[in-house]
């Protein structure tokens, strides 16, 4: 399982030709979405109407949440280098424990 991070998903919403092409190449049974991930695209949704855009996107989509064990570690971890957002530390913990690693925007171009 590899997850799919809000970057990736909003290059998607913004309709950026390469993050479309790539995700329409990859199984849709290979992702998931950490849920802190999908809750944060929800609270960029302006409206009710963005709010079900976003969830008809997402359906496909397994949603995985991190455990105690994940939280835990992404505490020790930022603890270490106070480096980047929480968020970001319990995510990237989560992942790469959990299921390898996360896909970002970055690794489209």
């Amino acid at each position: 399982m590899r997850l799919l991070d809000a970057d990736v998903l909003i290059d998607v919403l913004r309709g950026y030709s390469p993050a479309v092409q790539w995700l329409g190449t990859i199984p849709r049974e290979e992702f998931g979405l950490p849920g802190l991930v999908v809750m944060e695209l929800l609270e960029g949704c302006p409206d009710m109407h963005a709010v079900r855009q976003l969830q008809r996107l997402l359906a496909p989509y397994p949603v995985y949440w991190p455990t105690e064990q994940d939280c835990e570690r992404a505490l020790t971890m930022f603890a270490r280098s106070i480096s980047g957002p929480v968020l970001a530390s319990l995510m990237r913990s989560s992942a790469n424990a959990r299921w390898g690693w996360m896909f970002h925007s970055s690794r489209l171009t």
